[in-house]
């Protein structure tokens, strides 16, 4: 056995290919992009809307329901998984990728809209009254004009949430799929506690 950082004598790279496919690792890589691409477009487009209604717009309400997205960022997981439990229950979605897509979706509202808030209530107001005289309704000073501008915000929130919706689908942290996974990883950690994942038999 290498002592320390020694490099082993027969390195054994097959291991890692072996470990690999005992963990199923390509089937849980194709779930996560699947989850992530659903997740983050349909989370990026209502922040967004939701972030220029609240802070540009200045909508009816808008105050109440910014405080009720400030609520949400307080709100703990772990205090509604049981009615989650339940609610995916009886819309027939439990033990899909839907029951992991969905909840993501409501929860990370409270930070997405909360986040593309504080771009757009920054604005200048003389540019959305430039557009307005120039005969801009509210869905071109939307897209044509902020959404635009609001390009560094976007890009900032795609890569929170991608990493994000990445952490959230691995076993470790998932509890609907991690006793669906837990004898592949015991396989894996076999292997690597055998002494024999990159290095050969001594």
């Amino acid at each position: 056995m290498p002592s320390g950082l020694a490099w082993p004598a027969d390195p054994q790279w097959g291991n890692f290919i072996e470990a690999f496919k005992v963990a199923n690792m390509s089937v849980l890589l194709a779930s996560s992009t699947f989850i992530v691409l659903a997740v983050v477009p349909a989370s990026l487009a209502i922040a967004t809307m939701a972030g220029f209604a609240i802070g540009l717009l200045r909508i009816p309400g808008s105050r109440l329901l910014f405080l009720l997205f400030v609520f949400g960022l307080t709100l703990p997981f772990e205090g509604i998984i049981i009615p989650l439990y339940f609610l995916e229950q009886q819309m027939g979605i439990l033990n899909t990728r839907f029951a992991i897509v969905l909840p993501l979706i409501g929860l990370y509202m409270p930070f997405a809209v909360f986040w593309m808030r504080a771009h757009f209530i920054n604005m200048p107001a003389e540019i959305s009254d430039a557009a307005r005289a120039d005969g801009a309704s509210t869905w071109d000073l939307f897209w044509r004009i902020h959404v635009p501008l609001a390009r560094p915000a976007i890009a900032s929130l795609v890569r929170l949430t991608m990493c994000a919706s990445a952490a959230s689908t691995c076993p470790s942290r998932n509890p609907m799929r991690r006793a669906r996974s837990s004898s592949s990883c015991a396989r894996s950690m076999q292997i690597a506690n055998d002494g024999s994942v990159g290095c050969g038999d001594a």
